[in-house]
C-alpha cells in the first residue's frame, strides 16, 4: 500500500509564505487558504456526492463559513488541514442527504485526452458505474483527492486497517477493469483513478469564497483621489476596480488592492520595495504603476484602464494565427527581457496574466493590439501559487521545489521563459492545454518536476518542435534568454517570409528578366549582321591598303631603277604612265572603300539609334510594369485590409455569438431558477393550502367551541336564575306529620 510520507504542498508553500514575513504564522496561512488550495477538490467531491452543482455550491459556501468558526491553528492538528476540510464536507454531504426530495443533475466528467482513445474513456465509464459507493469514494479521496490512509480513516471514521485492507480490494477492481497501465495523462492505474473521478472545472476555483468577500462600495474614496465605481475582477491575491480620478477630471484608472494585510512594517517595506523596483521598469508590454498607497493595511496600486481581453479569453474563441502569435509574444518576450535585465522575474505567466489591449479608433480600421503583463511578482510568489492550486505553467525547477525532490534546482529568470513558451504554445494549440485530473495538485506537481511538456501536436506546426523541445526543457541551461527569445520567434513567420522572399524576388526579376531577354536578343542580332558587315569592310581596306603598300613598294623601286637603269626616258615614262594608271585605279578602289567604310558608319549610326530607341523603349516598359506592381501592391494592401477588416468583423460576430451563447446559457440557468422557483412556490402553496385547511378546521372547531361555550353560559345562566329564584322565596316549613297522639307542638320549639 502506498502512502504519502512527504509534507502536503500546502503546509510546504505556507512555510515559505511565513519565510517571507507577509503573514504571521503557518496557521494564518492555512487558516485563510485552506479553502482556495482544496476548494476545486471539495467542490468535485461534493457536486459527486450530492449529485447536484447546485447543493455543492451551497454546501461549499457553508463550509466556508463553518471554516470562519474555527479556531487560528484548528486545522493543523492531526491528520492535517486537508482531512479536517473533507470531514466537514461529508458532514455538509449527510446533512443534505436528510432532505427527503431533491433534484439530481447528470455529472459532466472529464473526457481523457492525448491519444487514450474511446474504448479507455468507456472503462473510466463502466468503472464509476460498476463500483459500490464506498469503494468508490475511497478510490476517489486517495487518487483524485490525494488524501493519506490516516486522512481517509479520520474523515471516515474507520479503524486504519481497514482502510488499507478496503482500499486494496477497490483497487484490485479497477485493475481488473482498467489493466495494469491504462492510458492515462498522468501515467498507469494512479493517472487513470485520477480521471475516473475528475469533473469538468470551474472557471475560478475559488468563486465561492470570493463571493463571500465583498467588494468595496461605489464611490469609496480611496487616498482622498480615486473614486471606486465597481469590482471588474477578482483574482487569488487581490480585486481590481474601475475608479475615476477626482484630480484629473474624465480619467479612469484601474486600481488593484492586495487581499492580504501587511502585519508588519518589514512586510510593508518589502511590498513597496519589490512595486518600486518594478514601476522603474518602462516598457510598453509591463503594465506601468502609476500610484499606490494602503487602504486598511492593505497594498492598492493604480495601473492604466486598458480596453479589451485576456489572451485566455481569446484562445477559449479560437487559437491564435502564427502571425498574431509573433507580434504579441515577441512583445512579451521583449517586456520579460526588460524586467529582467532589471533583476525582476514575472513568477506568474499565463494567458490568464496578458492582457491584449485594444488601442486606437476601431471605428477607422486603425486599432491595433498591445499585449500587456499584469499580475506582476508584487502580487504573487511562487509559494502562493501552490496555495490558489494554479501550477499548471510552473516549469520543472519550480515544481521541484514542492514535489519533495532532495535536489531542488536554482529557480532563475529562465523560469519566465519556460512559462512564455507553454503559453504561447497553448496559444497556437488550446486543445494540448494540460488540465490537473481530479484536481491532483501534487501528483501533477511530481509529474511536472519530471516531465515537461511536449510542443505542438498539429501538423501544420510541426517544424516548430524543435523550437519547443529546447523552450520547454526541463534543464534550465537548454533554454534560451528572454533576449535570445526575442529573436528565435522569427521562426514562428519563416514559412510565410520565404514565400514572400520568393514573391519579392519574382515580383521584380521577371519584367528585367523578360526585358533583357529582348534587349540582348535583338542586340546580339544586330551585333552579329553588323559585325560580319564590318568584317567584311575591314578585310577589303586591308586588301586596298596590301595593294597601295605594293605599289609604293613597286614605285620607289622604279625610282631607284631609274637612277640606277640605262633605260630611256620614254620607256621609263611609259612604265611610269602605267603604274599611275594603276596608282588611280587604287586611288578609286579606295575611295569606294572609303565610302563604304562611311557608308557602314552610317549604318551603324542608324543601328545605334536604333539600339538607343529599344532601350528607350525597355525603360519604358520597365516603368508600366513598375506601375503596375505598384498597383498591384496597393491592391494586395487593399486586400489585407479587406481580410483584416473582415477577420475583425467575424471576430465581432463569434464574440457577439459567444455573448449570445453565454446569454442563452444565462437564460437557460433564469429559465431553471425560475423553474425552481416555480416548485417551490407550488410547495409552499401547497403548505399554504394545508395550513389554510388547518385553519378553517381549526376555525369550525374553536365555533363549535364557542357556541358550546353559549350553550353552557346559557344553561349556566338558567340554572342561576333558577337558583337566584329559590333564593327569594320564603323558606316555609314542611308539613308535619299527621298524628294521632296530639297537636304539633309550637314553632318556637
Amino acid at each position: 500500500m502506498e502512502n504519502a510520507a512527504r509534507k502536503p504542498a500546502l503546509l510546504v508553500a505556507a512555510e515559505s509564505i511565513v519565510a517571507t514575513g507577509m503573514v504571521g504564522t503557518v496557521g494564518d496561512v492555512v487558516r485563510t487558504r485552506a479553502l482556495t488550495h482544496y476548494g476545486e477538490g471539495l467542490r468535485q467531491y461534493l457536486t459527486i456526492h450530492l449529485r447536484s452543482s447546485v447543493l455543492a455550491a451551497r454546501a461549499l459556501v457553508a463550509l466556508h463559513e463553518r471554516l470562519r468558526e474555527l479556531e487560528g491553528n484548528a486545522l493543523l492538528r492531526s491528520p492535517g488541514p486537508r482531512a479536517h476540510l473533507y470531514k466537514l464536507a461529508r458532514e455538509e454531504c449527510a446533512h443534505y442527504a436528510l432532505e427527503p426530495v431533491r433534484e439530481t443533475e447528470e455529472l459532466c466528467w472529464v473526457e481523457p485526452k492525448g491519444d487514450a482513445g474511446k474504448s479507455y474513456a468507456q472503462a473510466l465509464t463502466r468503472l464509476r458505474c460498476e463500483l459500490g459507493g464506498e469503494d468508490a469514494e475511497l478510490l476517489e479521496l486517495h487518487h483524485a483527492r490525494e488524501l493519506t490512509l490516516e486522512e481517509i480513516a479520520y474523515v471516515l471514521d474507520r479503524p486504519l486497517d481497514d482502510v488499507g485492507k478496503a482500499l486494496d480490494r477497490a483497487r484490485a477492481h479497477a485493475t481488473r477493469m482498467l489493466g495494469t497501465t491504462p492510458p492515462s495523462q498522468l501515467g498507469g492505474l494512479t493517472g487513470a483513478m485520477q480521471e475516473a473521478f475528475a469533473l469538468a472545472p470551474q472557471p475560478d476555483p475559488a468563486a465561492v469564497p470570493d463571493r463571500v468577500r465583498r467588494a468595496l462600495p461605489a464611490g469609496t474614496l480611496i487616498a482622498e483621489r480615486y473614486a471606486v465605481q465597481q469590482r471588474v475582477g477578482e483574482g487569488s491575491f487581490g480585486d481590481v476596480y474601475r475608479a475615476y480620478d477626482a484630480d484629473v477630471p474624465g480619467h479612469v484608472v484601474a486600481l488593484k488592492l492586495l487581499h492580504r494585510p501587511s502585519p508588519s512594517e518589514e512586510a510593508r517595506k518589502t511590498a513597496l520595495r519589490e512595486l518600486r523596483l518594478i514601476a522603474s521598469v518602462f516598457h510598453p508590454s509591463v503594465v506601468h504603476f502609476k500610484d499606490h498607497g494602503w487602504y486598511q493595511d492593505r497594498l492598492w496600486f493604480v495601473m492604466p484602464w486598458y480596453e479589451g481581453e485576456t489572451l485566455e479569453d481569446r484562445i477559449k474563441r479560437e487559437p491564435l494565427s502564427r502571425g498574431e502569435a509573433h507580434a504579441i509574444f515577441t512583445a512579451l518576450a521583449e517586456a520579460l527581457a526588460t524586467m529582467h535585465a532589471a533583476g525582476i522575474r514575472h513568477q506568474d505567466v499565463k494567458p490568464d496574466n496578458i492582457f491584449l489591449a485594444r488601442l486606437g479608433d476601431a471605428s477607422r480600421d486603425q486599432q491595433r493590439t498591445l499585449p500587456v503583463l499584469l499580475d506582476l511578482g508584487v502580487a504573487a510568489k511562487d509559494a502562493e501559487m501552490i496555495v490558489v492550486g494554479t501550477p499548471l505553467y510552473f516549469p520543472p525547477e519550480i515544481a521541484a521545489q514542492y514535489a519533495g525532490k532532495a535536489h531542488k534546482p536554482k529557480v532563475t529568470a529562465k523560469a519566465d521563459v519556460f512559462s512564455l513558451a507553454l503559453s504561447l504554445r497553448n496559444a497556437l494549440e488550446p486543445s494540448t492545454q494540460e488540465h490537473v485530473p481530479g484536481t491532483a495538485i501534487e501528483a501533477f506537481i511530481m509529474h511536472r518536476a519530471e516531465s515537461p511538456p511536449g510542443g505542438p501536436s498539429a501538423k501544420e506546426l510541426a517544424f516548430l518542435e524543435p523550437c519547443f523541445r529546447r523552450w520547454l526543457a526541463r534543464d534550465p541551461d537548454e533554454r534560451p534568454t528572454a533576449e535570445e527569445l526575442v529573436q528565435e520567434l522569427d521562426v514562428l513567420t519563416r514559412p510565410e517570409q520565404q514565400r514572400a522572399r520568393r514573391r519579392s524576388i519574382l515580383r521584380w526579376a521577371a519584367p528585367i528578366a523578360v526585358g533583357s531577354l529582348l534587349g540582348l536578343s535583338s542586340i546580339t542580332y544586330v551585333y552579329l549582321r553588323e559585325r560580319d558587315a564590318a568584317h567584311e569592310a575591314r578585310m577589303r581596306a586591308e586588301l586596298t591598303m596590301s595593294q597601295l603598300g605594293v605599289e609604293s613598294a613597286r614605285r620607289a623601286l622604279l625610282e631607284e631603277s631609274y637612277q640606277h637603269s640605262e633605260l630611256t626616258r620614254q620607256q621609263l615614262s611609259e612604265r611610269l604612265t602605267a603604274r599611275a594608271r594603276e596608282a588611280t585605279h587604287l586611288d578609286a578602289q579606295l575611295q569606294r572603300s572609303r565610302r563604304e567604310q562611311q557608308e557602314l558608319v552610317g549604318r551603324l549610326q542608324t543601328l545605334a539609334a536604333e539600339l538607343e530607341a529599344t532601350r528607350r523603349d525597355r525603360e519604358a516598359t520597365v516603368q508600366k510594369l513598375n506601375a503596375q506592381q505598384a498597383r498591384v501592391s496597393v491592391v494586395e494592401g487593399q486586400l489585407f485590409d479587406a481580410e483584416q477588416k473582415r477577420a475583425f468583423i467575424e471576430s465581432e460576430l463569434r464574440e457577439a455569438r459567444s455573448r449570445g451563447k453565454a446569454a442563452e446559457s444565462e437564460l437557460d440557468e433564469l429559465r431553471t431558477r425560475a423553474r425552481s422557483m416555480l416548485a417551490e412556490l407550488d410547495r409552499a402553496r401547497d403548505e399554504t393550502d394545508a395550513q389554510l385547511e388547518r385553519a378553517s378546521s381549526l376555525e369550525r372547531t374553536l365555533t363549535s367551541l364557542r357556541q358550546e361555550k353559549l350553550r353552557v353560559e346559557l344553561e349556566l345562566a338558567i340554572e342561576r336564575r333558577k337558583s337566584g329564584d329559590l333564593a327569594e322565596r320564603p323558606i316555609q316549613p314542611p308539613p308535619a306529620p299527621k298524628s294521632e297522639i296530639g297537636p304539633p307542638p309550637p314553632a318556637d320549639s
